[in-house]
């Protein structure tokens, strides 16, 4: 159950944070900007997330939205280095063991 919709402070997606409950009655947030997932446990966890939604959301336009700029852009950068690291590692090559009975 979807109770708002914030912007997302790890991404800046406007709109893209929903904060709810899961069939349990948990709190949780999704971003369906970046897919980010998470269990608020406590009071804190959930009004620390709003504070952040609405500092982002409120610092749009000036010099927050270029930190985002550039968190996307070393995001993009880091991600890259991953998969171009994991393409060059090498393999690893199971042997299938002969099964004696």
């Amino acid at each position: 159950m979807r109770l708002t919709e914030q912007t997302c402070p790890l991404c800046g997606a406007p709109g893209g944070l929903s904060l709810g409950l899961d069939k349990r009655g948990r709190p949780f947030s999704r971003c369906w900007g970046c897919g980010t997932q998470a269990f608020l446990k406590t009071a804190q966890a959930v009004g620390g997330m709003l504070l952040l939604s609405e500092t982002i959301r409120d610092g749009a336009g000036g010099p927050l939205e270029e930190w985002l700029l550039k968190a996307r852009s070393r995001g993009e950068e880091f991600m890259r280095q991953v998969t171009a690291a994991a393409a060059a590692a090498p393999k690893r090559v199971v042997e299938e063991k002969e099964v004696t009975r």
